[in-house]
């Protein structure tokens, strides 16, 4: 009976040891992704945005002087895709799709009027968009060194929650995006970087729910 005893109480010390050992890591592993911000995300991320989840199919650098700023490029379930932007300092970013620049109903030469003025305002889906910044600076793919060369416009809405940004790169050929901005809180990253078996046109649904 006491060798049954003495099983019994080795076996309950032992569970106990185990739950605190599982518990002490679980909360360190929530600390460590708590700590997680923008600045680590890489290809092969996972993120939520008010609750919606997206792969990060790669991230980009953009400088000019003295400033830099990112962007990630997301899938979401179904192959949607969407660009988020930031800037280290900013507590906001913008989430934004790209579209064709035709339907903003503005020519190249509007833009070149709007950046020798450094104002300029056009109508698209019903809202007023005005210029907030214009300028120079350099793409950085996957955050290659020298980069490539382009041109930027920023417009915000009346309310500054809806976003327009055109590009005209060295090329002539001008891109364009339209989206909102989001509070940096509403971002929550679920992995930081690609696990050892990431293949970027895996399912994003298969993803997770492989985790």
């Amino acid at each position: 009976m006491l060798s049954f005893l003495i099983i019994v109480a080795i076996i309950i010390v032992a569970m106990l040891v185990w739950s605190l050992i599982k518990r002490q890591r679980d909360k360190t592993e929530k600390t460590s992704t708590s700590k997680l911000s923008l600045d680590d995300l890489s290809q092969g991320g996972i993120i939520s945005i008010t609750g919606t989840d997206y792969l990060v199919e790669e991230r980009n650098r953009y400088s000019a002087g003295d400033s830099e700023w990112f962007e990630v490029k997301l899938t979401g379930e179904g192959s949607e895709t969407w660009w988020l932007g930031w800037e280290p300092s900013d507590e906001e970013v913008t989430l934004t799709a790209e579209i064709e620049f035709q339907e903003l109903g503005i020519t190249p030469a509007d833009l070149e009027i709007f950046a020798d003025e450094g104002r300029g305002e056009f109508e698209y889906q019903n809202l007023t968009y005005h210029l907030v910044e214009v300028g120079e600076a350099r793409y950085h793919r996957q955050d290659e060194p020298g980069g490539d060369e382009m041109y930027y416009w920023d417009f915000h809405d009346d309310s500054s929650v809806n976003v327009v940004s055109v590009v005209q790169w060295a090329s002539g050929a001008y891109d364009a995006y339209a989206g909102r901005i989001v509070a940096k809180s509403l971002v929550e990253i679920l992995r930081a970087e690609a696990e050892e078996d990431f293949s970027p046109y895996r399912n994003i649904k298969g993803i997770i729910s492989d985790e």
